[in-house]
């Protein structure tokens, strides 16, 4: 509320057009601004809110003859992506008069690839003073080429997010920005040889992340609202009011009226959820939601994991199964989503007391990854802490060697390229020795 005072006070002259600015600032700048990735190390310039001035650089920007989205056309969360810049807005300055590339690809580009420090195992900044400048003459890696596209852009009043996921060769980070009024570009600097199957971005204002797979979602929410999506607004709103007093019916009434407008209406499906009185009628609600979102893979699968979770509860374990199932069949060439899968039918299994179920489910789940490449790794030494705690070492032991052996035929080129992979079978293996007590190969393998 001091934000908005501030501004409200700082131009009265057109702040019935720059009020959605002066909220997006307040949303974004009520607390510490994280930096856009933990790469940065001590190297982080100072910078304090200086809202006034950050104010009059956006509202230069966005209302100039050059903007490339008008503030008019732009909705509050797409000026949050733009306004959440964690630096000192001579930064902004600096990026508008020197980088002349237009393309977000081309400015991905123009950081040079720092290869060096790769391998040398350097990933947080070594040189000094982070700045864009800093970065556009040393160069940088991933992290560094993505944060200056992302600042670069924002700094030209295009929402902008930084994306991070794992892929074959392990860790990467590229961008995706509106590239027009229904369209995200979420390409930038992504390699698809690489299989980067999920990515994930930070929200400005909730500092929580979401991932890729949603952003056409909540695409329309980044443009100002059209008239059907404030009408199923609308209505998710009168359901929740309804909710709010104690009538159920009316509210669960309303609420169907908000999804048959716009079926992505998320707020009136949660009234929906609330309104039911007993578990049948969650899991219909469930039911109906999972199919409303059919194209969106990972909205519907943790919509049926919960309803595998209620049928579960409720004795009916066989529908469960077959739920879980399906899913399964259904994602697998999301190779996140069939962990996700995985690791709750693992839970069922040692709900039902079932150690060496839970085990077997898991090594499937293993063997299901194994041309995945790196992202199949941390799984892995889940496995190895995992089969300790549930006393399955021994079998575990057996698995992992075997497990070893072939992977090593997809991966070991990976492993030779990237040094932070060196040795990663050995580790694996003194891990699974070392549980089991097996201290003679223990011995031996070191």
């Amino acid at each position: 509320m001091e934000i908005l005072r501030t501004l409200y006070q700082h131009d009265p002259e057109s702040r019935e057009k720059t009020w959605p600015l002066m909220l997006a600032l307040a949303l974004v700048w009520d607390k510490s601004l994280a930096p856009l990735h933990n790469q940065i190390g001590e190297n982080a310039i100072e910078f304090s809110p200086d809202i006034a001035r950050r104010f009059d650089f956006f509202k230069s920007t966005l209302c100039g003859p050059h903007a490339v989205f008008s503030m008019e056309t732009l909705s509050i969360p797409s000026l949050c992506l733009i306004v959440d810049t964690p630096v000192p807005v001579s930064e902004l300055l600096w990026a508008q008069r020197n980088v002349k590339e237009r393309s977000p690809e081309k400015i991905y580009k123009s950081i040079k690839y720092d290869s060096m420090r790769v391998n040398s195992l350097a990933f947080s900044w070594p040189y000094g003073r982070y700045s864009l400048e800093a970065i556009q003459n040393k160069g940088g890696i991933c992290v560094d080429q993505a944060y200056y596209t992302v600042i670069v852009l924002r700094s030209r009043g295009i929402p902008a997010l930084l994306f991070s996921g794992k892929g074959l060769r392990g860790r990467h980070a590229w961008v995706a920005y509106l590239k027009n009024k229904q369209t995200w570009e979420t390409g930038v600097g992504r390699y698809n040889d690489q299989k980067f199957t999920t990515g994930e971005a930070r929200n400005p204002q909730t500092g929580e992340t979401f991932i890729d797979h949603l952003l056409p979602i909540v695409s329309e929410n980044f443009i100002r609202k059209n008239s059907i999506s404030r009408d199923s607004d609308s209505l998710a709103r009168l359901a929740f009011a309804l909710l709010f007093i104690k009538r159920p019916k009316l509210a669960e009434d309303a609420a169907y009226r908000a999804v048959s407008v716009n079926k992505y209406e998320m707020s009136a499906w949660q009234i929906l959820e609330h309104a039911q009185e007993n578990p049948d009628g969650l899991i219909r609600v469930l039911d109906e939601q999972a199919k409303a979102f059919a194209k969106y893979s990972d909205v519907v699968t943790k919509i049926r994991l919960r309803q595998v979770a209620l049928l579960r509860q409720n004795g009916r374990d066989a529908e469960s199964e077959a739920l879980l199932k399906k899913l399964m069949n259904n994602n697998r060439k999301r190779e996140d989503l069939s962990r996700e899968i995985a690791f709750q039918q693992i839970e069922m299994a040692l709900a039902e007391k079932n150690p060496e179920k839970a085990r077997l489910l898991f090594e499937k789940h293993l063997r299901s990854q194994k041309k995945e490449g790196a992202k199949v790794l941390e799984d892995l030494y889940i496995y190895l802490d995992f089969t300790k705690e549930i006393n399955q070492t021994a079998p575990a032991e057996e698995f992992t060697e075997y497990f070893v052996k072939t992977f090593k035929r997809s991966f070991n080129k990976i492993s030779r390229e990237n040094p932070v992979f060196q040795n990663w079978d050995r580790e694996v293996l003194s891990i699974a020795y070392e549980n089991n007590h097996n201290y003679k190969k223990l011995k031996k393998l070191k």
